[in-house]
């Protein structure tokens, strides 16, 4: 899982316009404990590789509860996605990376994914802006020339693997923008059960304009 320290000002600083810069870091926090919870319930292996502060409280706590933090190397997101898989691969013979966008990602598209791994050298999960919630694979994906945060990102990864055999998720969303938050707000009136963490977050933080720019994760 990719975890950056929850810092405001640096943590999805697309977000400050509406929520201000700490209410994004808190609300990102939120999200991070609603990530780890769906990646448990789905009684996957879990390794955070971080960026930002390795000091940080949020990174303290998850090294006390037994999570293995690993930072993120320097490089491109190509680069980074690859050192974590590689890793992995290397241990268990397969690996998922997932983000930390997407609080209501249902644990069973995690399971689907590993289970997807058995006949599929390489799986992805996209999301509605054109990138991917998650990239498993037991042999080293090609992501030289993908374009990160676009819209190309998860057809350029599909393209580009072709040799592959490969597994398309189910799509679901991340939360990047103001229009994403209210998607998450709607959802989450509409399931009482969902993102539990990001719900309490979200209770007591107002969204404070109408303006918001698309992203991707990919």
């Amino acid at each position: 899982m990719f975890v950056r320290a929850p810092v405001g000002g640096l943590a999805k600083t697309r977000l400050a316009p509406c929520l201000g810069p700490e209410g994004a870091a808190a609300l990102y926090a939120a999200f991070v404990e609603d990530v780890i919870s769906g990646v448990e319930t789905a009684g996957l292996r879990l390794s955070l590789w971080t960026a930002g502060d390795p000091e940080h409280e949020l990174f303290v706590d998850c090294a006390r509860r037994g999570y293995e933090l690993l930072a993120q190397p320097s490089g491109s997101l190509d680069e980074r996605i690859c050192a974590a898989l590689g890793e992995g691969i290397n241990r268990e013979g397969a690996a998922m990376v997932v983000g930390s966008d997407a609080p209501t990602l249902p644990p069973e598209y995690l399971q689907r994914a590993a289970q997807s791994l058995e006949t599929s050298e390489l799986v992805l999960g996209p999301t509605h802006d054109g990138g991917y919630y998650l990239i498993a694979a037991r042999v080293m994906p090609n992501l030289d020339t993908v374009r990160w945060s676009t819209e190309h990102a998860l057809s350029d990864t599909v393209s580009v693997n072709a040799a592959r055999s490969v597994t398309l998720l189910p799509p679901w969303y991340d939360i990047d923008v103001e229009d994403d938050l209210r998607l998450l707000r709607m959802h989450l009136e509409l399931d009482s059960t969902l993102a539990p963490a990001t719900r309490r977050a979200l209770s007591r933080m107002p969204i404070r304009s109408d303006q918001g720019n698309r992203s991707s994760f990919g």
